[in-house]
């Protein structure tokens, strides 16, 4: 089906470490556990999420790869078996933690087994103030929506916790999920501390709405940072093109927030704005948007500004820490803290997974529509009561691709979204259709 879209790339890889099913998708995600069933249009897989164990249905062209391995008897019990689904980057140094474990070493998020949404907050004996960790792992708007992040902060205020850490490591993705999701992030400003940090996928693209929220930035020692291009697909020539009014608005608001946070607002402009420059003092550490004599140039008028470590750490927008995040209280607010138990991490998977099954519905609802049409227009015969009955699935059909579409556009998934001129087509030939079916006694 066509989807109206307005992106940034979508990319990633995962590593897996144990023996069962393996369903990779195009977008890096990895589901780990038993394939239940396969069509040549969707497959089936009984898995983990946040410890929890769930079955998801992937579409055939979400799908990458699929290695087949002996499951382990002791899979799906206590959460522990496998890694279910990460986004992080490969190589082996991901720092996504899979369903069965966080960042603390707890296998399942939570210390009693309990749903770690549901459960009271851990008590913590040192005393110690407390963080969550929001993982930014994958692509925005698939990996990372907006309502995963809305849930994680709401989590966060109930539980009375004030430090948010985004643990990023992001390739970017659809900029209007971005822009819902900084928005969010902007209304609930005074309540959160929010800092970052970078990881070594680097927080590219739509990613960048994290590390502009935040009011301290640290990377890891070959983490980067920029690259956020607004761009979407040319409906009339199917190109990939710069949006360029939308882009220079993406600045201003990015920039605009990096800048209410205390960050420079030209080294934000200047990853968005390809024609916007960057120079340094070399001395004093002075940056400007024009080039100045003997000034060290950090960005020139033809590329897209990406920082890495050590020049963000020049520039004084960021510092360059390997350290683990539970170790970096004392940079961040002066004392020891400790995390809340990866319950961040299980709002953000459980989002994801609520949205692709959302997305799913849609999809689904779509192909029986048309197949209907096509049955429709071979069918010579209707009986009243075939009539009436296919006119009330009809009805349900469409009501449900209209609810799944203001859903999406709310969560400002509107990547998601099914393209109007294909449900317009659909709802025309439907209208013909009825008015047959209608007049049969």
């Amino acid at each position: 089906m066509i989807r109206t879209i307005a992106a940034c790339v979508l990319a990633a890889a995962s590593v897996s470490v144990s023996s069962a099913d393996v369903v990779t998708t195009r977008t890096g995600q990895q589901y780990e556990g038993k394939i239940l069933s396969e069509t040549p249009s969707r497959l089936e897989i009984d898995t983990l999420i946040s410890g929890i164990r769930t079955t998801i249905t992937l579409q055939r062209r979400q799908i990458a790869k699929v290695e087949r391995k002996p499951l382990p008897e002791n899979f799906f019990e206590g959460g522990s078996g496998g890694s279910g689904s990460s986004g992080g980057s490969g190589g082996g140094n991901s720092t996504a933690s899979g369903p069965t474990g966080n960042r603390t070493g707890n296998p399942t998020g939570d210390p009693a087994g309990r749903d770690p949404i549901r459960g009271t907050t851990p008590a913590l004996s040192d005393g110690a103030p407390r963080f969550m960790e929001v993982p930014i792992i994958g692509g925005i708007g698939e990996e990372v929506t907006m309502p995963g992040v809305e849930q994680a902060l709401d989590l966060a205020r109930r539980r009375g916790v004030e430090n948010i850490v985004f643990n990023i490591e992001s390739p970017g993705g659809f900029v209007y999920e971005a822009a819902a999701i900084m928005e969010l992030l902007a209304d609930h400003d005074e309540r959160f501390n929010y800092y970052a940090v970078i990881e070594r996928g680097g927080a590219i693209s739509a990613a960048t709405v994290f590390v502009a929220a935040a009011d301290k930035i640290f990377m890891r020692s070959n983490s980067s940072v920029g690259g956020a291009v607004a761009y979407g697909t040319n409906n009339s020539t199917g190109a990939t093109e710069v949006d360029a009014k939308f882009n220079s608005i993406w600045a201003a608001d990015v920039s605009g927030l990096a800048g209410s946070n205390g960050h420079e607002e030209m080294l934000f402009r200047a990853m968005i704005i390809p024609s916007a420059e960057v120079h340094m003092d070399p001395e004093t550490g002075e940056l400007s948007s024009s080039r100045q004599q003997g000034w060290e140039e950090i960005d020139n008028a033809v590329t897209v500004l990406t920082l890495t470590a050590s020049m963000a750490e020049k520039t004084g927008l960021a510092t360059i820490s390997d350290d683990g995040i539970e170790n970096l209280g004392d940079a961040m607010i002066g004392a020891g803290w400790s995390e809340m138990g990866g319950q961040g991490q299980s709002a953000m998977q459980r989002a994801a997974v609520s949205r692709t099954r959302q997305v799913e519905a849609l999809d689904d609802a779509l192909d029986e529509l048309n197949d209907r049409l096509r049955r429709a227009s071979r069918k010579t015969r209707w009986s009243k009561t075939e009539a009436m009955r296919e006119v009330r699935t009809w009805e349900r059909l469409l009501r449900q691709v209209d609810d799944n579409n203001d859903r999406l556009r709310k969560e400002g998934a509107l990547h998601a979204l099914v393209d109007s001129a294909e449900i317009d087509e659909i709802r025309e030939r439907w209208a013909e259709l009825r008015e047959e079916l209608r007049s049969i006694r």
